[in-house]
């Protein structure tokens, strides 16, 4: 059923309250304070003018975002924790781990004898799975933060699946990021369940596209605007065929290119632009802030969460992300987008062999790798515990990933 208008528990708009340094005092304390790591530096005469809360689904959050990351890179254990800290926290919902009565992980097995069938076997796996890790999440946080879900346009079935989920998970799920394509039905989709819809893209040309053809029905339900970054951020890059892989751009002209034509559109400042990739220290983006040339900004990490012992990746996969040396990270035509994705060459008992992350070149000097997903991952030089010891490190010095040719 189509609203007329919003209700006031949707949608994003600015707190009154100005938190300043006061967001240590959340779960994440030490992650933020290691993003903010120098912006107190003896010496320092600009201090890092501090975030403020912002108010997401009618409760006061933190403008960080969990980057979603598949296939079941980012699930409960992650984002119910990046909740429960005051942020908002993304289960992937691409292909996640759903369980049994005794919480055991259900092995996907496809067992029907046509490809039709097998498909809808998919289909059931990716729903259900979805449904369980975003019900644990929500538990996790407890009423603290908000649950996103991060869906890929062009996986099998992502349509479907996106109605399931939702029809399931009523008012569990504050909103729906979505990228890897052009999801030009994902406003139609969210605004039918009463759900913020957040697209994934990386020119504002991608967003007039998007905007002009469907997303100006449903504009009530439009949360925020991804940009992601297709030097800084990883997986399915937007690059189009007039960008140049190997000269990156600055990010902060394409972003205020993003918000001259959401202004243009009559869309205001307090809906934010999220940053995508790159996103590492907070005081390093203190001139986004505040900015009214931008708007309303929010930050995405997709690296650090990787890292902590929430983080349902291998520990194997950890120690490989903090040894990534030049050469490693390429650049492919391989996304199903038609857009570059990026990869990684990795070695193992002397063979070499693809790895399912993905990396894309960064001016700042920092490796970032991701798992099939648009969100950027950084490659620090040691594992840490848990998201209450985070600790800023420098990257491994990479300067970019190398286009195959």
């Amino acid at each position: 059923m189509r609203r007329s208008a919003p209700p006031p528990s949707s949608g994003w708009s600015p707190s009154p309250f100005r938190g300043g340094m006061q967001y240590i005092r959340f779960r994440l304390k030490a992650f933020y304070r290691s993003a903010l790591e120098g912006a107190l530096a003896p010496g320092r005469t600009n201090l890092f003018k501090g975030l403020k809360p912002i108010v997401y689904g009618g409760r006061e959050v933190w403008p960080l975002i969990e980057g979603g990351k598949g296939v079941s890179a980012t699930n409960h254990a992650s984002s119910g924790a990046w909740a429960a800290a005051g942020g908002i926290g993304t289960v992937s919902a691409v292909n996640a781990d759903s369980y049994d009565a005794e919480g055991r992980i259900i092995p996907q097995v496809y067992e029907a004898l046509t490809r039709r069938d097998r498909h809808e076997e998919l289909i059931k796996y990716a729903i259900d799975g979805a449904v369980a890790q975003v019900q644990r999440a929500y538990d996790m946080a407890s009423g603290k933060g908000a649950i996103n879900i991060n869906v890929l346009w062009e996986m099998g079935g992502a349509q479907r699946v996106l109605h399931g989920v939702l029809e399931r998970t009523k008012g569990l799920v504050t909103g729906v990021t979505c990228g890897a394509g052009m999801p030009y039905k994902l406003s139609e989709i969210a605004a039918s369940y009463g759900v913020n819809y957040l697209p994934i893209i990386s020119s504002a040309r991608a967003f007039s596209a998007l905007w002009k053809r469907a997303y100006h029905k449903a504009a009530e339900w439009l949360a925020a605007v991804v940009y992601e970054d297709p030097w800084l951020a990883g997986g399915h890059n937007g690059l189009s065929n007039a960008e140049d892989p190997r000269k990156p751009q600055d990010p902060y002209p394409r972003v205020k290119a993003l918000r001259d034509t959401m202004r243009e559109q009559g869309l205001a400042d307090h809906v934010p632009i999220v940053m995508a990739g790159g996103v590492w220290r907070l005081d390093e983006w203190d001139h986004w802030i505040d900015n009214p040339e931008l708007g309303q900004i929010v930050f995405q990490f997709g690296t650090r969460p990787l890292l902590t012992q929430e983080s349902p990746i291998p520990p194997e996969w950890k120690a490989r992300l903090l040894t990534l040396e030049e050469g490693d990270v390429l650049l492919h035509r391989f996304s199903p987008t038609g857009f570059y994705s990026s990869g990684c060459a990795t070695r193992s008992s002397g063979t070499s062999k693809r790895a399912a992350i993905a990396r894309s070149p960064t001016p700042r000097s920092r490796s970032a790798i991701t798992i099939s997903s648009s969100t950027s991952v950084s490659a620090p030089r040691r594992i840490i515990g848990s998201p209450r010891a985070i600790c800023s490190m420098p990257a491994n010095g990479m300067r970019g990933a190398t286009p195959a040719r």
